[in-house]
């Protein structure tokens, strides 16, 4: 057995020791050299030595180690070796994305902006921004505040640059999504340097596209003119014109003062009535499907009424402006008109009448006026 291996380990300049760790021996460091006291090595026998280094200077380091021992070396090429590595500067890059809050709507175009800030200490150089576009969205433009973007398939990549400590490169994105359902944007950004904290260097921001609808409603009330103390029935019509399925279809009804609710009718789902709030919950409507609801109104008093209803879905709605309709009342004035007729005898003959002629009956007419407005009558007799 050697009575003592001696490695030595030869920092290069711009590393700096901090600790050694030794399976054996002890290792202690002098200037830019550290010297492993390893001692006894049996034949095939391995001894190793962890060095935790830091570099002081960006660039390619190599360090130089070397062994010896007390015996003949039979082999002495073996007995040197060299690493070299690169030794970056640090920065921080992180990501992130703003949108405006907007519901997302397939067919509609939607703006984005990626961001890549350089959060230090150093500066970030050779800076690349990457982006994939979810699935099913066409882009319309890609809008880079510095550098060039290049795409690639669904694949936007931004060559940004340098960014100083601090600064910010963003990628304006106009893009329209064109199928529902889950849209996921991944985007992250590299350098030259090493990152502090990889962890904010790439985002994945999910997105529920939705399925629009376009709920028509029309609204119409027979008869049109009514007298006090009847009734009307307002008619209530939805219909889906697509493009998708709408579900939680509600249309809403509201009776003005002084009408009052008398009976309701749906073609489906179910109704629930409050004071002068009718809501019928037609539930789901296919594309091309319509529901109906009916609204008896009882009257009361004379005057011009307007009747308002809208509809409402679980969708956005693609023409918001057909979703209310507006129709009017006229109700008049009730009266009470009583028709008598009565005959009065005369107990005067006129001095014009022939022989064999009697007493006449005189007939008579009158209008009683039994309630409501005052009115005029004409009479003949």
């Amino acid at each position: 057995m050697p009575p003592g291996s001696r490695p030595a380990s030869l920092l290069s300049p711009g590393l700096e020791w901090i600790a050694a760790a030794a399976s054996q021996g002890t290792a202690a460091a002098v200037d830019d050299l550290v010297t492993w006291s390893a001692g006894s090595l049996a034949a095939e026998g391995t001894a190793e030595l962890t060095l935790e280094l830091r570099p002081t200077q960006p660039g390619w380091l190599t360090n130089v180690a070397t062994v010896s021992a007390w015996e003949f070396e039979t082999r002495p090429e073996n007995n040197l070796a060299a690493t070299a590595v690169e030794a970056r500067p640090v920065a921080d890059l992180a990501v992130g994305m703003q949108a405006a809050a907007a519901p997302v709507i397939v067919g509609h175009s939607l703006s984005y902006t990626l961001t890549v800030t350089n959060r230090g200490p150093g500066v970030a150089t050779a800076v690349e921004l990457t982006y994939d576009l979810p699935a099913g969205w066409t882009l319309i433009e890609a809008i880079p505040s510095q550098g060039t973007a290049t795409r690639v398939d669904d694949r936007l990549t931004v060559a940004c640059g340098e960014l100083a400590v601090g600064a910010v490169a963003s990628l304006a994105v106009r893009a329209t999504p064109t199928v529902p359902g889950e849209a996921i944007h991944r985007f992250q950004a590299d350098g030259f340097e090493v990152d502090l904290v990889p962890a904010n260097q790439a985002l994945e921001v999910t997105w529920f596209v939705e399925a629009p609808a376009d709920l028509g409603l029309k609204k119409s009330v027979a008869p049109g003119q009514v007298l006090a103390s009847r009734a009307v029935w307002y008619t209530l019509v939805v219909t889906n014109h697509g493009p998708y399925a709408a579900s939680g279809v509600r249309a809403t009804d509201v009776l003005p003062d002084p009408l009052r609710l008398g009976a309701v009718e749906s073609s489906q789902g179910q109704v629930v009535a409050e004071g002068g709030t009718i809501a019928f919950e037609f539930g789901d409507l296919a594309v091309g499907q319509t529901a109906t609801g009916r609204v008896q109104a009882l009257t009361f008093e004379p005057g011009l009424y307007t009747n308002a209803a809208y509809v409402s879905a679980a969708q956005p709605d693609l023409e918001p402006g057909n979703n209310a309709a507006e129709v009017p009342l006229e109700v008049l004035p009730a009266v009470d008109l009583e028709l008598v007729q009565w005959t009065l005898a005369s107990s005067a003959r006129p001095p014009s009448r022939g022989p064999g002629e009697g007493d006449a009956a005189q007939p008579g007419t009158t209008a009683r006026h039994r309630g409501g407005p005052r009115v005029c009558v004409a009479r003949r007799c």
